[in-house]
């Protein structure tokens, strides 16, 4: 076998060319064949519109690395995974090298079965400059896996470590976990994914009981209140407005406050029952009848609401300045806090087929929002950046799709609404010989990262029958079980606020969803972290 070469000249050449570093200097003169050296550095190459990120990283909570841990940074993009980036423990440094300037730079603390111990995270829209090749990223936090978990104190505890009262237990998903607060008034649940709800009821002797629904990884702070305190607001307003109050109480109690300072000035309302009448209270804590809105203190409450799910509306000038949901019960409290910020987001939103993943034209409604608007298919809305539970209507274009209710947060880095077709519930239930209950309604639910099995929290009486697993085509599973990127639907859920508990094969994880279920009403739920 022959090679050769050819040199500048044309002249052939077989010796094998050696390796050669030249460093050029700015005094050489220019070299024999007449051309100059260059001066510049020579640097790596990245494609047009590759974007290099790099920051801080920081692992707090108790967390550390072993030789059975690692960290992974990613980029994610309405929940898909893309870039893989590079962490330097030595120097809690991260880099990344990102396509696009959409989605999220995740960092997680994972271990060697692949569960994830912490995470933190920055939007990319937060970074500064877009239009450099090289950005400097925030710091990233990576902190302990979010989980359900907060203070409990009493309304009149004049210690400043916020201990709750004595013999004090805090419940979780109906039931399913329940603690005793430690000595500064926490509790906790963990092995929760992020996003997950769930209604939190603590109780105490000689004090009402209290119900929230809370967000995993937003820590929240709940106040008991003595039973003597209720009676004595009820005996007020029994005398300002000369009317009894018999039965168990039900009450609605909140602080209106904008990024943590108490708001002045708001009306409150309960959007599903505008006939109750809102107490304010003056600067010594009192029930005011002239006041007409919120005092300095941000308080309020409404008196014999009927028990059952709520949503509370905040207005200034007919300008919405935040909403909560409660849920109501008889000798409850339903803690209503009605949280507001500055701070807003620019969130994608699409609705698709749910297995075709095509784009449908729908009509929405989302809570944080002052109107319904059009959507075909993908836009992008702003969102306050709370984290925050909140209900969205879909209702999508002609009659191939059920509208439905959704359940999204508005810390959400997107929010997806899987439509689905009539034709598809109906054929599953005639083909299952599944009675048709007109008291009842349907909910479905997407699964997508791990094998899975789902029930209703504190409701065992529901009929197993009626659990149908289904596999990313919509295809009905007959081993009683659901598989990762498929789902569920559940038949004739009677009327009520229901918790939809997916318990993840792999990793145990609890994913749990608040839904109120209406008859006749389709209810559709995504159980992604």
């Amino acid at each position: 076998m022959y090679v050769a070469g050819v040199d500048a000249t044309g002249k052939a050449n077989t010796k094998i060319p050696q390796a050669e570093v030249r460093i050029p200097d700015r005094n050489n003169q220019p070299s024999d064949d007449g051309m100059n050296p260059s001066y510049g550095l020579v640097e790596e190459q990245r494609p047009a519109g590759i974007r290099s990120i790099s920051g801080p990283l920081e692992i707090t909570g108790g967390l550390a690395v072993t030789n059975e841990h690692h960290i992974e940074i990613r980029r994610s993009d309405e929940g898909v995974l893309k870039e893989l980036g590079k962490v330097n423990l030595v120097q809690g440094q991260y880099n990344i090298d990102v396509e696009d300037v959409t989605g999220s730079i995740i960092a997680r603390l994972v271990d060697k079965e692949g569960k994830t111990l912490g995470e933190g995270s920055f939007r990319l829209n937060r970074v500064a400059s877009i239009a450099q090749n090289r950005l400097q990223g925030p710091k990233i936090r990576i902190e302990p896996h979010p989980d359900f978990g907060g203070i409990v104190t009493s309304a009149y505890n004049p210690k400043p470590d916020d201990a709750a009262p004595a013999k004090t237990l805090v419940t979780f998903v109906k039931g399913a976990k329940e603690v005793a607060p430690k000595k500064d008034g926490a509790v906790a649940m963990d092995n929760v994914t992020k996003g997950s709800t769930t209604v939190m009821r603590a109780a105490a002797p000689s004090h009402m009981q209290t119900a929230s629904i809370v967000v995993s990884g937003q820590e929240f702070k709940t106040p008991l209140y003595p039973a003597s305190m209720i009676q004595a607001l009820q005996d007020i307003l029994s005398q300002q407005r000369q009317m009894s109050f018999e039965g168990a109480p039900t009450i609605i109690w909140g602080k209106v406050s904008l990024d943590g300072k108490t708001l002045s000035g708001i009306d409150v309302v309960v959007e599903s029952d505008p006939s109750l009448v809102p107490v304010y209270f003056n600067q010594f804590m009192l029930p005011d009848p002239s006041l007409k809105a919120t005092g300095d203190n941000g308080l309020f409450a409404f008196v014999n609401a009927e028990p059952g799910f709520h949503s509370l509306l905040a207005t200034r000038a007919e300008a919405i300045v935040g909403y909560q949901n409660v849920v109501v019960e008889e000798g409850s409290v339903a803690q209503g806090d009605i949280q507001s910020t500055m701070k807003n987001e620019a969130v994608p939103l699409r609705v698709y087929d749910a297995f075709a993943g095509d784009a449908v034209p729908a009509t929405v409604t989302m809570q944080s929002l002052q109107s319904e608007f059009e959507v075909q298919g993908a836009t992008t809305v702003t969102l306050p950046n709370l984290k925050r539970y909140g209900l969205m209507r879909v209702q999508p274009e002609g009659t191939d799709y059920v509208a439905a209710r959704y359940v999204y947060n508005d810390n959400d880095e997107y929010v997806h609404a899987p439509v689905v077709r009539w034709s598809w519930l109906s054929a599953i239930k005639g083909y299952l010989k599944i009675d048709d209950l007109p008291t009842a309604g349907v909910i479905v639910g997407f699964v997508p990262d791990e094998n899975f099995e789902v029930y209703l929290a504190a409701y065992d009486s529901f009929n197993p029958r009626q659990i149908v697993y289904f596999d990313m085509q919509g295809r009905i599973l007959q081993n009683g079980k659901g598989i990762a990127g498929g789902g569920f639907i559940l038949y004739n859920v009677p009327e009520d606020i229901h918790e939809v508990v997916v318990v993840g094969e792999r990793t145990q994880k609890i994913y749990s969803r608040v839904l109120p279920v209406d008859p006749n009403t389709l209810s559709v739920l995504s159980f992604r972290e």
